[in-house]
């Protein structure tokens, strides 16, 4: 049997989990296999550059209503400056080449589908979303993918759970493979360069104690929350100060500049810092005594497996999604849902503990490199392919 031709299509190139978890798997793809494939996005977005060095990569003709989406601005000027690959539609690309597979690396892609005039080939539905995410973005075409779709990749049982619980998904269509991050060596001690270029610009002390959040700043990512935590965070723990940080930019919604003023009415400026977009964000995984994931809902947070490869354990929220697939009781804690007291004690006891702290660190870990390494779930993935394939070739 001949190796199958894929065309994976996503919902954006914005620097964001699907995205990075796409991108590293069509790497894999690449250097570990024969499939030949392409990839199309209905929103550009600033990572495209990055996918063409991998395979070759379309911009699809967005609906008018998509050009302003819910970037803001930043999408506009994207939407504008990528223009001149706005030249085809999924049609005409399902049309032009003979292709196997046609792969959605989200479940919000039904528009794309009722766009079809025909489908010849199977389709396959990695789904990164949970219940808020399908109701705000899939705009009630989910249906249509659920109907279409011969196998749904589910990142986590918390997704498969939900869609044949709440959105009427036939069990034996969706199956849980559970997402990966890059692995490498043992974890290397950020070095005293490293500590004081990053955290100098904020006035943190090298010796601070340190608990971050990573991510776009949303309100389903809980970033409405932080300011409410840092009130009940002390301001030292064991005589060192202890400060935290928000990696990464903030939404339209809770922008930046209002965060800054919350922080500073609240009178924890001195100690909350917002470090905006940064290409390195392992670097400040690497400084941190734990992540915190404030997310009201968060399929599988490869954020977390993240800060595990820097033997960084996480708190989370339980009824949230799947982190706590990944934590269960002995790679972080769990604190009731939207429980901010019980959260902040979660914190605390983690950074008075050093004895639980390493440990729980140990065990996220060995736990990455054991069951999430990329040669664990990715080899899965490309069964899935070659299984629905087989129906087409």
């Amino acid at each position: 049997m001949s190796e199958p031709r894929v065309l994976f299509v996503a919902h954006d190139a914005y620097r964001a989990g699907a995205t990075i978890f796409l991108l590293n798997m069509l790497r894999w793809i690449r250097e570990r296999t024969s499939v030949q494939f392409q990839i199309a996005f209905r929103n550009d977005g600033e990572m495209v550059a990055e996918f063409e060095e991998v395979c070759r990569t379309h911009v699809l003709a967005a609906p008018p209503d998509r050009a302003a989406g819910i970037r803001g601005r930043v999408g506009q000027w994207l939407d504008r400056r990528s223009a001149h690959r706005r030249q085809c539609t999924l049609q005409s690309l399902l049309d032009s080449a003979e292709f196997d597979v046609l792969y959605l690396n989200t479940i919000t892609l039904g528009d794309q589908l009722a766009a079809l005039r025909r489908l010849r080939v199977p389709v396959i539905t990695h789904v990164h979303e949970l219940s808020w995410a399908i109701q705000r973005y899939a705009r009630g075409e989910e249906r249509r993918v659920l109907e279409t779709s011969a196998r749904l990749i589910c990142v986590s049982e918390a997704v498969r759970s939900n869609l044949v619980n709440h959105f009427a998904c036939p069990a034996e269509k969706a199956l849980c493979i559970r997402g990966f991050v890059p692995v490498h060596g043992e974890a290397a001690d950020p070095s005293q360069e490293q500590r004081k270029r990053l955290l100098e610009p904020f006035a943190i002390p090298e010796n601070a104690r340190l608990i971050g959040m990573c991510g776009h700043g949303d309100i389903r990512k809980g970033v409405d929350l932080v300011v409410p935590l840092a009130r009940l965070l002390p301001v030292e723990v064991a005589g060192l100060e202890l400060h935290i940080v928000w990696i990464g930019a903030l939404a339209p919604e809770y922008p930046r500049e209002v965060a800054i003023a919350d922080a500073r009415r609240a009178g924890v400026d001195d100690r909350l810092h917002f470090t905006g977009v940064t290409p390195t964000p392992g670097e400040w995984l690497s400084l941190l005594d734990v992540h915190a994931l404030l997310s009201r809902e968060d399929p599988f947070p490869l954020v977390v497996m993240e800060a595990a490869t820097h033997g960084v354990p996480t708190v989370a929220f339980r009824d949230a999604g799947g982190a706590v697939e990944f934590i269960q009781e002995d790679a972080g804690t769990c604190s009731p849902f939207l429980d901010l007291p019980a959260f902040a004690s979660s914190l605390v006891e983690l950074l008075e503990n050093e004895d639980m702290r390493l440990t729980k660190a140990a065990t996220a870990r060995a736990r990455v490199h054991a069951l999430h390494a990329p040669e664990v779930a990715l080899p899965q993935i490309v069964q899935v392919i070659e299984q629905v394939a087989r129906t087409t070739m």
